[in-house]
C-alpha cells in the first residue's frame, strides 16, 4: 500500500509540472462569484491567483486572504459542493487533507483531524456560522444532525491544527467552519430535488427575497431519506431527517449590520446496538430501534465597523438537541446558551490587537437506560473564557509575527491556558513560509464524568465503565511548518509538516474495588506527526484538478483495555490521496469526478479501499440544471468504519442519482 501511495504522489506531480509547463497559457479572466442569480459565474473560470486570495476568518477571527494565513487552511468553496454532488457536509469534507472521514453504517460517520477517529471523534471543533456544535454530553458532533441547504453554504474553512488560542476547548487537531451566504446573495427561488438507489429521496425549497432596500431574508426546508447500507444478514440503519429554517441581514447603515438566523429539525435514523447480556456463548445481544433526532437552534449576530482598522462584533445564540433511544440511553435533552463579544484595533502602527470574551451556559435533562446511567441525571455547566491576540508587522510585506491566548474556567477542570504563536515569512508576493507552537486542550465531557454503563458480559457478571470526577483536561503541544506557494500560474502548492506531543489522554483502567470495571483516567499519552499536501493545477481554462496526500504516524504509551478507546493506533488511515476533477466540455455540460483511496486500519478489520465518484451536468437554459451521479462505483459494497463500542456497522454500497436543480 505504501508503495502505491508513493507512486500515485510522484505521478501526480509530475503530470502537474509537465502539463504546466507545456500548456501555461494565461488563463480566461476572473469572473465574478457564483451566487444564485448568476449559476454560469463557475469557479472554475477563475484563476488560481484568485482562488489564493479567497478570503477566510476561521484562523484569525478576521478576515484574511487564504495565501496570508499562517495555518494549515483549506477552503471548501460552493463550487466544490455543487461540483462533487455533495448530499451532506461529510462528503463534501472527503476532499480535504489531513481530515479522516469514514462511514460507520448509513446513517452515521466518524470524523476527525489528524488522527484520533471515532464515531464521537472530540478532537474537532465544528461550528456552523460560529454556532459550535460539538456536543456536550459526549464531547463529539453527532453528524447525522448537522445539515443546512448546501446551495446555501458559501464555503467550508477547515483549520487543520489547534485553534483553542481563538475558539477556546476542544479545537485540539483543528477547527471546520460552516459558513452560510449573506441572504441577499440568495434572492429568487430553488427547488431542487434527486432520487436514486441509495439517497432514495431528497429534496429542497427556498425562497430570498427583500423588504425595503436594506432587509433580505430567505426561508428554507429540505428533506432526506437515505436506504440501509449493506450487510450479510440485512442492516436496519435507513435514516430520514425534514429541516427547516430562515436567515435575515440587515444593513442598519454604512458601519452596523444585523444578522438573525435559525432552523428546526426532526427525523429518525435505525440503529443496531451489541448490548451486553450474561447469556452464553456471545454475551451480547442485538436489539433492533430507531433513534429520535429533534432540534432547533436560534442565532443573532451584531458587527459595527469603527473604521477601516477597526471593529466590533456581538454574537449570541440558543441550541436544542434531544435524543430518543439514542445509543444506550434512553433520551437526552440538552441545551446550550452562548454570547460571545469581539473587538479588533490597532494600538499601533506595526500592531493590530483582537480580543474577545465568551460565556457559555449548558444544562442537560438524561433519562436513563438498564444499560447506561448517568448521575446525577441533570446538570448545569458554566464556561467563562477570554482572549488576546496580537499581532506585529517585523518587517512590512515580509515577517509578521502573532502572539495570542485564550484562559477559560469550566466546571469539571478549572483555569485552562491556551497560548499560541506563529510566525509568517514572505519571501515573494507567490510565496509563503509559516511556523507556529501551540497548547489546546480537549476538556471532559458528561459521560466521562458522571457515566456507569455496562459494556461486556462476562460468565462473571457485567463488565461496567465508570466515570470519575478526577478526570483531567487532555492536552497538546503542537509545532507546525508550512509552506504555500503559486510559483506558476496555473498550479499553487499547500504543504504542511507537523508533531504532536499529547498527554492526559482519556481512557480506562481497572478500578481496585471491583476488578470487573474500568473507570475513566489518564493513562496516555501518545506522539503523533505526519505531512499533508494540497495541489490546485488549472490544466487549461476549462480543466482543473484539485489533489490532497495525507501521512499519518501516531504512536501511544499506555493501555485502556475499554473497547474504541484511544489506546489503539490505528483508527485513521496512515496514508490517505484525493483527486478532484472539474472538467467545462462545453458551456452547457460539466463532467466532474472524484478518485479517493484510504489506507487499511487492522485493529477494526477494515482493509483499504480505492473509490471513484463522477457527476454529469447538463444545463439546457440559464437556472436549470440536471444531474447524473455516480458513488462508489469501484466496488459494490466496502467497510470504512468500525464502531467498536456501540452499534453494528454496515458497508458502503455503490449507489446513483439523478438530480435536478431549478432557480428562478
Amino acid at each position: 500500500m505504501r508503495h502505491l501511495f508513493i507512486l500515485i504522489i510522484s505521478t501526480t506531480a509530475g503530470l502537474i509540472l509537465s502539463l504546466n509547463l507545456a500548456w501555461a497559457e494565461p488563463i480566461a479572466e476572473a469572473r465574478a462569484l457564483e451566487d444564485d442569480k448568476a449559476p454560469d459565474a463557475r469557479l472554475a473560470d477563475w484563476d488560481l491567483e484568485d482562488l489564493m486570495n479567497l478570503t477566510v476568518t476561521s484562523v484569525s477571527k478576521k478576515e484574511q486572504k487564504v495565501s496570508e494565513t499562517a495555518a494549515a487552511v483549506f477552503v471548501i468553496t460552493q463550487e466544490d459542493i455543487r461540483r462533487t454532488a455533495a448530499t451532506s457536509i461529510p462528503e463534501a469534507l472527503r476532499m480535504v487533507p489531513g481530515i479522516q472521514v469514514a462511514r460507520v453504517d448509513a446513517n452515521k460517520w466518524a470524523i476527525s483531524a489528524r488522527g484520533f477517529n471515532g464515531r464521537f471523534a472530540n478532537k474537532l471543533l465544528v461550528m456552523i456560522d460560529g454556532r459550535v456544535v460539538y456536543n456536550p454530553l459526549f464531547s463529539g458532533v453527532i453528524w447525522e444532525t448537522q445539515d443546512t441547504v448546501l446551495e446555501d453554504v458559501d464555503r467550508i474553512e477547515v483549520i487543520r491544527g489547534p485553534g483553542g488560542t481563538l475558539w477556546g476547548e476542544n479545537a485540539v487537531n483543528g477547527v471546520i467552519n460552516i459558513i452560510t451566504k449573506h441572504s441577499s446573495d440568495t434572492q429568487g427561488a430553488l427547488i431542487s430535488a434527486g432520487a436514486g438507489t441509495e439517497e432514495r429521496g431528497f429534496g429542497t425549497v427556498r425562497y430570498g427575497g427583500t423588504i425595503g432596500d436594506d432587509l433580505s431574508y430567505r426561508v428554507w426546508g429540505k428533506y432526506v431519506s437515505r436506504d440501509e447500507g449493506f450487510r450479510e444478514d440485512e442492516a436496519h440503519d435507513d435514516w430520514q431527517i425534514g429541516r427547516g429554517g430562515f436567515r435575515s441581514d440587515w444593513e442598519l447603515n454604512s458601519k452596523d449590520s444585523l444578522t438573525l438566523q435559525g432552523s428546526y429539525y426532526d427525523g429518525s435514523a435505525g440503529q443496531e446496538l451489541k448490548r451486553p447480556t450474561l447469556t452464553p456463548p456471545a454475551f451480547f445481544d442485538t436489539p433492533v430501534n430507531d433513534i429520535g433526532y429533534s432540534g432547533g437552534d436560534i442565532q443573532f449576530h451584531w458587527d459595527h465597523r469603527i473604521d477601516d482598522t477597526s471593529d466590533f462584533s456581538f454574537s449570541m445564540y440558543y441550541d436544542r438537541t434531544e435524543l430518543d433511544d439514542f445509543d444506550t440511553l434512553a433520551d437526552a435533552k440538552i441545551n446550550v446558551f452562548d454570547v460571545d463579544i469581539q473587538h479588533r484595533l490597532p494600538v499601533m502602527e506595526n500592531h493590530e490587537l483582537l480580543w474577545g470574551l465568551e460565556y457559555r451556559r449548558t444544562w442537560d435533562t438524561i433519562r436513563s437506560s438498564p444499560i447506561t446511567t448517568l448521575e446525577p441525571s441533570s446538570r448545569t455547566l458554566n464556561l467563562f473564557s477570554g482572549f488576546l491576540q496580537d499581532e506585529f508587522t517585523l518587517k512590512p510585506e515580509e515577517w509578521y509575527l502573532t502572539l495570542g491566548s485564550k484562559l477559560t474556567h469550566n466546571d469539571f477542570t478549572g483555569l485552562e491556558v491556551q497560548p499560541n504563536i506563529r510566525l509568517r515569512w514572505t519571501p515573494s508576493p507567490d510565496q509563503t513560509v509559516w511556523a507556529a507552537v501551540s497548547r489546546a486542550v480537549r476538556t471532559p465531557s458528561r459521560i466521562e464524568d458522571d457515566v456507569q454503563a455496562l459494556v461486556a458480559g462476562t460468565p462473571f457478571g457485567f463488565a461496567r465503565a465508570v466515570g470519575d470526577n478526577d478526570v483531567h483536561s487532555e492536552n497538546v503541544i503542537a509545532y507546525e511548518l508550512g509552506y504555500r506557494t503559486q510559483a506558476f500560474t496555473s498550479v499553487s502548492l499547500d504543504v504542511t509538516a507537523f508533531f504532536n506531543t499529547y498527554d492526559n489522554l482519556v481512557a480506562t483502567t481497572p478500578t481496585p474495588s471491583r476488578l470487573l470495571d474500568q473507570q475513566f483516567g489518564n493513562p496516555v499519552e501518545a506522539e503523533v506527526f505526519g505531512a499533508e499536501v494540497a495541489a490546485d493545477a488549472q490544466l487549461f481554462d476549462w480543466w482543473r484538478l484539485r489533489s490532497g496526500v495525507t501521512y499519518l504516524q501516531m504512536q501511544f504509551r499506555g493501555e485502556s483495555r475499554l473497547p474504541g478507546a484511544v489506546g489503539s493506533t490505528d483508527k485513521s488511515p496512515d496514508h490517505q490521496f484525493s483527486l478532484q476533477s472539474y472538467m467545462n466540455v462545453s458551456e452547457d455540460i460539466e463532467i466532474n469526478g472524484g478518485l479517493r483511496i484510504a489506507d487499511s486500519l487492522p485493529s477494526l478489520n477494515v482493509p483499504h479501499y480505492v473509490e471513484a465518484d463522477i457527476n454529469i451536468v447538463w444545463r439546457p437554459r440559464e437556472g436549470l440544471e440536471f444531474s447524473l451521479v455516480g458513488q462508489n462505483l469501484l466496488d459494490s459494497h466496502h467497510p470504512e468504519f468500525v464502531d467498536e463500542f456501540l452499534s453494528l456497522p454496515s458497508d458502503v454500497e455503490r449507489g446513483a442519482y439523478v438530480l435536478t436543480r431549478w432557480r428562478f
